[in-house]
């Protein structure tokens, strides 16, 4: 599939949920001012590099600017969000805080990632998020259009990722 195209595949499958939760956090991010960039299985899934194995829209990754995350907190908890617990908080050198959405009161809805760095510690510092965004692409996911890494972006990242399981 072409950079920005969706593959229809992927498209028929994606549960409508999960693409409220998307579209509602991203919503929440631009009336703060914040342009999110979709990163992770959700882009993988939708550029045709993803593995048929994946379940993309159990979690959302979205690079955000670390500077809007406390407006940012207070936005996502005032619209039905809650804080999942990390693994690393923030001040353990997190690069990221973890969300989800509890409108119908279900404990399985989608994770929504907010990434401030592309990875934890100095390697994740060197990256400049301005110029993430900056060469961020058009992605269309369930009609609606966003903003997704470059996939050369794409790939740094998938160099740095590291699974719990270390795979």
């Amino acid at each position: 599939v072409a950079n920005g195209a969706v593959s229809e595949a992927v498209e028929a499958d994606l549960p409508g949920r999960a693409e409220r939760v998307l579209a509602q956090v991203v919503d929440l991010l631009e009336e703060v001012d914040c342009e999110p960039v979709l990163l992770g299985e959700l882009v993988q899934a939708h550029d045709g590099t993803g593995s048929s194995t994946a379940t993309p829209l159990e979690r959302i990754d979205l690079l955000v600017d670390r500077s809007a995350i406390g407006q940012l907190t207070d936005e996502l908890e005032a619209s039905g969000f809650e804080l999942v617990p990390h693994r690393i908080g923030p001040t353990e050198g997190s690069s990221s805080l973890e969300w989800r959405a509890l409108g119908d009161g279900s404990s399985d809805g989608p994770t929504v990632g907010l990434h401030w760095q592309l990875a934890v510690g100095p390697f994740g510092e060197l990256v400049d998020h301005d110029d993430l965004s900056r060469r961020s692409v058009p992605f269309a996911v369930a009609g609606r259009w966003y903003r997704a890494l470059h996939p050369e972006d794409r790939f740094v990242l998938a160099c740095v990722q590291v699974d719990p399981n270390g795979q």
